[in-house]
């Protein structure tokens, strides 16, 4: 079981994040990524001591063989170029010879993978976590299906999470189900991502003092099986029905995941002697399907919702009134053209280090000149890198974390009317889709004479 910690942090709204965003949040891989790691583990057992019946299976179940070529793809991805291996298809006598004399190094090539694609998914986070934090989305992207699950894990969720310190102490009817109406939740420990994927299964809320953790109040999830409800059995135990709609009302007049109501209903007409009163039962057991009573049915969307691209609503900052009081805050070096076509050559320049912006350790200015500190290592595409060593993707992911924080202190200077320059030691097309919106925001805006105070250079 995957065991994912999940802190409330009240000022965050999690239902807006994307995937690399929480993955990344809390440093696990992708759940496709742990899928090709077992396939491959799996294989490399195959290979050492795989008996023939189970080669001749997996050779005539085709998906499976096209599982495994998706797995060798993902795993070179990360590793094309620092190991011999090719296409698993074209190459099987070399991923042979790896998996049945090296056995340490293979397991060690499917850590360096996994934590290679953790890497690259950060980087997309930091993409997305400074697109959300600068700019708001142009188009609302709709919830998918997953937030509308019949069985409420993520309403369950959501509403423990509100719950922190500061919340007001609400009761609610999902409080009452739980057996809990207090207001002391400093943190859930998640055993499942079942909570995200909407709970097939009744769940108990239990609390205890962990005093390994601070702060001391720890909240775990524990999901269970399917658990009867003694709130519906003590209602159709006092239930004297008379058609088969009495029992369908007693039963959906509760607020429970619908397998706990059908679990219910089986022990309570277990116990039931009648058997007029068992066949209504049984009635009803019959219509309680998601496709016949509810109006939208919630589980694995046919498309992830992050088919959505966010789209940033951009507006172009305009320059206001030069103070010439102030002097011109610069980082790596300064513009002398920059500098001439706004007429900052008169003003003092005071040199300023990248972490010091960051930091906000800087003084009132009349402009911003940041030239970004070079690339650790050289990429072609900054969103989608290629495969190349994780120390150097690690160093990438840092210098990439720095700049868009830079990035962040700048456009703030540029929306207040103060020109700003901001040079990236790449190509546009190395960093799109980010170089798109920034170039976007230094063009002349249609519905003013002033010019963007903002502007954006990029260099190969």
């Amino acid at each position: 079981m995957m065991r994912v910690e999940v802190k409330a942090v009240l000022e965050q709204d999690l239902m807006k994040m994307k995937t690399a965003q929480i993955l990344a949040w809390t440093g696990l891989p992708a759940p496709r990524a742990l899928l090709h790691v077992e396939r491959l583990r799996f294989l490399g057992q195959l290979v050492r001591s795989g008996p023939a019946a189970a080669w001749a299976l997996i050779g005539w179940y085709g998906p499976y063989v096209s599982a495994l070529e998706d797995a060798g793809c993902w795993l070179l991805s990360a590793l094309r170029g620092t190991c011999p291996l090719g296409p698993l298809s074209e190459s099987w006598p070399a991923w042979q010879e790896l998996l049945r004399d090296r056995p340490g190094h293979w397991k060690g090539l499917l850590k360096r993978a996994e934590a290679w694609h953790v890497q690259a998914q950060g980087l997309q986070a930091s993409l997305d976590t400074f697109a959300r934090t600068a700019w708001s989305p142009a188009v609302d992207v709709p919830l998918g299906d997953l937030m509308r699950t019949a069985s409420m894990g993520i309403i369950v969720a959501l509403t423990f999470l509100r719950l922190g310190v500061g919340a007001k102490p609400v009761a609610s009817p999902l409080q009452t189900l739980l057996g809990y109406a207090g207001t002391w939740i400093r943190r859930l420990l998640v055993d499942s991502f079942s909570l995200l994927l909407g709970l097939p299964h009744s769940f108990r809320l239990i609390t205890r003092r962990d005093t390994r953790r601070s702060p001391p109040f720890v909240m775990r999830l524990v999901l269970f099986m399917s658990l009867p409800s003694m709130n519906v059995l003590a209602a159709l135990a006092a239930l004297k029905p008379s058609t088969d709609m009495d029992v369908y009302e007693t039963v959906v007049r509760f607020i429970s995941p619908l397998p706990v109501l059908r679990d219910t209903l089986r022990v309570w007409l277990s116990e039931v002697s009648d058997s007029a009163i068992a066949e209504m039962g049984e009635n009803v057991l019959l219509v309680l399907h998601p496709e016949h009573i509810c109006s939208a049915v919630a589980g694995k969307p046919q498309e992830s919702n992050d088919q959505h691209v966010f789209l940033p609503l951009l507006r172009t900052p305009l320059a206001g009134p030069t103070d010439h009081s102030l002097p011109v805050v610069w980082v790596g070096h300064i513009c002398p053209r920059w500098v001439q076509t706004w007429q900052l050559g008169a003003l003092p320049p005071v040199p300023c280090g990248l972490e010091d912006v960051i930091a906000g350790a800087f003084p009132q200015a009349a402009g911003f000149c940041i030239a970004l500190p070079s690339l650790p290592s050289p990429v072609s595409a900054f969103f989608r890198p290629d495969a190349m060593p994780l120390k150097c993707l690690r160093a990438l992911c840092a210098w990439l974390d720095r700049a868009l924080k830079a990035l962040l202190v700048v456009l703030r200077q540029a929306q207040s009317g103060v020109p700003a320059l901001v040079r990236f030691p790449i190509s546009a097309e190395s960093l799109q889709p980010l170089s798109g919106w920034l170039l976007s925001l230094a063009e002349l805006d249609a519905g003013s004479l002033r010019p963007s105070c903002f502007t954006v250079e990029f260099t190969s």
